[in-house]
């Protein structure tokens, strides 16, 4: 069990880090990549180019320095879902743009079943290590705790 709970935080922590860096780096292509959606304001768009490079940096690190491990766990989990569920709807409504995951500008990759299976792949990782994590983490019941009768009504 914690081979694979090391080997989920390492995989999601680098992702996540790895897919950062592109988007900080440049901004005004992640920007171009979010608004091609078409899902969102502008004003949104921006405010998602500007903060969320930043909050996977963060995730990853939180992922690789094992801090709030539950906590980065269920984040990641709900991140990459929801960039699953992004990518499915681009790929079935015929969407033909960057999904600006690893890298922005003319070297991104276009959606495709390649970029929602990896997206899903990472998604199933993370949940699987929120599940060792809530395993590992959950308070063991001990005797102290354990009540066999009421000592009021007793």
């Amino acid at each position: 069990m914690k081979i694979i709970g090391l080997l989920a935080r390492l995989i999601l922590g680098v992702a996540f880090c790895w897919s950062a860096v592109s988007k900080i780096a440049d901004p005004g292509h992640f920007f171009a990549n979010v608004m091609e959606y078409g899902l969102v304001t502008p004003s949104f768009a921006k405010m998602i180019a500007i903060s969320l490079p930043w909050f996977e940096l963060v995730l990853g690190l939180l992922l690789l320095g094992r801090i709030c491990l539950l906590g980065s766990f269920f984040l990641s989990t709900a991140l990459l879902l929801m960039f699953t569920v992004l990518q499915t709807y681009a790929m079935l409504t015929g969407l033909e743009i960057s999904c600006g995951c690893f890298s922005v500008g003319g070297d991104a990759d276009v959606i495709s079943g390649l970029t929602v299976g990896r997206a899903a792949i990472l998604a199933i990782i993370a949940i699987i290590g929120l599940g060792i994590e809530m395993k590992v983490t959950r308070p063991k019941p001990s005797e102290e705790h354990t009540q066999t009768a009421n000592p009021i009504l007793t």
